[in-house]
Parts: C-alpha cells; structure tokens; sequence
C-alpha cells in the first residue's frame, strides 16, 4: 500500500518497503498445495491531504497473461454489491481468462460482530459428492470435508460468491466452472437455481449474464425455485454467470442481499483456454560485469532449473515461460535472481499507470475504489510479455 503520492505521480520507486516477487510466493503456495486470490482488485482512496492511496492489485494481469489463469480474484467485498469488481471481472473472463470469483471479508476470523452481521460476505463451494444407487440422495465422499477437498473445489470453480442468498447453475447438465462445446447454430439447456436468504421475505430478481456482463434474461421472482432456459450458442468463446437479488421493501431487488454464480464456459470446439505464454529473452553479459565468467540458470517461478550456462561475456537468446526468472553468480561472489515480468519496464510501467493513480488522467470521473476494465489493458499487458532484454 503506497501513501505518499498525488493522484497521477510521476514519480517512481523505491517505495517504502520491500516486496518478494509475488511470483515466487505464488510458486510456493501451490507447491504446498495451496491456492492464492486476488483480493479487493480496484482498492484505492484519497487520503487526507488528497493523496492517492493504493491498494490495486496490479500485478493480477501479468499473472493472467503468464499462467493463463488466476486462482482466484474477488468479485465481493467491502460490499454485498460490486459492479466495479464484477466488471473487472468479466472484462478478464472476456479475453478468454479462467477465473473463479470469490467473496472476502478482509477482516479478522475472530471479529464475531462482522461475522454474525447481514453485511458477511462468503464463498460456498460445492465439493465432489458420492452418490449411493438409484434414487438415493448425494451423500458426503468418505473422509469428510477437508481442506484438501475445499481446495480441490474452489479449484474446480463449482463456488458462488453471496452474502446471503443461493445460486447455482448448470449448462448442459455441466457445473459451474466446467466448460461445455457451443457452436453458433446450436441451443444450450440452462438451469439456475435460486434460493433467497433464510429469513428474506423473497427474492427480488434473477438474471443470466452474458458476455461483457450483458443481461440475457431476467425475472423478478418473488419465491425461490429451479429456471429452465433455451440460449442461443455462439461461434466465438464466452460464458454464463447467474446473479441472484433478494427482495427488499415492496418486493424490489436488495442490494445487500446478492449472490453471484460462477461461470460455465462457452467455447467453441477447437477453444481451450489460454496457455501460459512464454518470453523471448536476450541475455547480455558485459565485458568486466561482476557475473562475467560466473553461472546463468534459466529457472521457472518455483526455480527449478530449466537451462543453465557458463556467464561468459556475450548474448544468449532463450524462450522462458512468462513467469520465469534468470539467476546470475559470480564467481565466488553474490547471487542475483529477476523475475522476466517485474523486470520488463513495458510491464512496470503499465502496472504504474493502476497503482500510481495515472489511469486518472485518462478516466477523471473514476470514483474512489473503481477503475474502468478498459485501464486495465489486458492486451497491452500480453504484448509487453512477448520479449525482454537484460543486460549485466
């Protein structure tokens, strides 16, 4: 989180503290089995002299493009309603991304206040289930339910972020997070289901989301229940997420009361998912530079080693993955590991231009905790990964 700064600042860094690479954190979680999300994605303010305060999460398109997928982000927070995280988030899942939405609380497990309140925000996920013989119910798998079997769930994106009401949806008799083939003349088989908060008079509206978070239908619906849809197909990738309101005074969509699906993927036969992309790197050692006649290893984000080399002075050229890292030593000296992306000053600046507050210049009505999907630039972000050059 950076504070001293006006909305806009040149200036760069050294900011006041010091980071490990998140890419190798992001290594480690998931060596050990563990997941990361991205949490309040457009978080910024003015502080008290109209400084920009940040708290974006600027690096979650660099990961987007190198992983061709995220964890996680959230898409609930702070409050029950978030047009600006769920448009950020669409905005991602429209450039082919996978990405599960998640709620978060950003507070402590132990504050039982925020907890017992109507302004909880949680993730309910849908693990695997057994079932027994004809007719008989699903029952829980044998062993109960683990944080193994947590994390294999939210993995699968079977979740729905809510602060309170139900939602789940099905394309094809497939859950949320799968993907099912469509085609431009062929009809997908729809069922949301919908359930209001325990206690609610109702529910307010039910809607099917689209592409670009477009409204493919909507109900005002005063009781809970199963809808079952015909929706068109399409010849180009997309997507279905279901959106749940309670019901407020005289029957009105509550706002408070949201839940929001996962979604079921669209994709054309022959459309997978991206892949993670790769960097071309041109690696130059000086004549008289500490790591000339020392070791270059080419390593992924976790650092095993995927190619390693003696440090003479020259050029080598090599293709990493985008979330790679070159180390370079000397001989009997110091160390030095970049991570390809934090190095690249085409990705660094398009990070600033988010966590600096310079999107401001482009999008001067943005509010406090918004930043327009366009700011983001996604495509940027990829074409500023195709290539590095480092020298020593």
């Amino acid at each position: 989180m950076v504070y001293a700064q006006r909305p806009g600042d040149d200036s760069d860094e050294p900011v006041p503290y010091e980071r490990r690479p998140y890419f190798e954190i992001a290594a480690a979680q998931r060596a050990a089995g563990a997941l990361g999300f991205w949490a309040h994605p457009t978080s910024w303010w003015f502080g008290d002299r109209r400084q920009f305060v940040t708290n974006v999460a600027s690096e979650l398109p660099v990961h987007l493009v190198a992983d061709g997928r995220a964890d996680g982000m959230v898409i609930m927070g702070y409050a029950a309603w978030r047009p600006d995280y769920q448009a950020l988030w669409m905005h991602f899942l429209d450039h082919g991304f996978r990405i599960p939405g998640v709620a978060e609380m950003d507070c402590g497990l132990s504050d039982e206040k925020v907890w017992a309140s109507d302004r909880a925000y949680a993730t309910c996920c849908m693990p695997e289930v057994a079932r027994g013989g004809s007719g008989d119910p699903p029952r829980e798998s044998a062993g109960g339910l683990t944080v193994r079997r947590l994390v294999e769930a939210f993995k699968t994106g079977r979740l729905f972020a809510t602060s309170g009401p139900f939602v789940d949806l099905a394309v094809d008799g497939r859950p949320m997070g799968e993907a099912v083939e469509t085609a431009a003349d062929r009809a997908h088989k729809v069922e949301i289901t919908a359930l209001p908060r325990a206690g609610a008079e109702g529910l307010g509206r039910v809607e099917l989301l689209g592409r670009g978070g477009q409204v493919l239908w909507s109900e005002q619906r005063s009781s809970g229940g199963t809808v079952r849809l015909a929706v068109p197909g399409a010849a180009s990738a997309g997507y279905l997420i279901a959106r749940v309101l309670g019901a407020g005074t005289g029957g009105a969509p509550d706002y408070q009361q949201v839940a929001v699906s996962n979604p079921v993927y669209l994709h054309p036969r022959g459309t997978p998912f991206p892949p993670p992309a790769t960097t071309a790197l041109k690696l130059t050692i000086r004549h008289g530079s500490p790591f000339e006649g020392g070791e270059v290893r080419m390593e992924t984000a976790g650092g095993e080693i995927l190619r390693k080399v003696q440090g003479w002075a020259g050029t080598l050229t090599e293709t990493l993955p985008a979330s790679g890292r070159v180390t370079l030593t000397s001989p009997g000296g110091p160390s030095r590991t970049d991570y390809l992306a934090n190095s690249n000053p085409r990705v660094i600046a398009l990070q600033r231009y988010l966590y600096r507050g310079r999107f401001l210049r482009d999008f001067p009505s943005a509010k406090p905790g918004a930043i327009p999907p366009q700011a983001w630039k996604a495509e940027d972000f990829r074409e500023a990964m195709r290539e590095i050059q480092l020298t020593y």
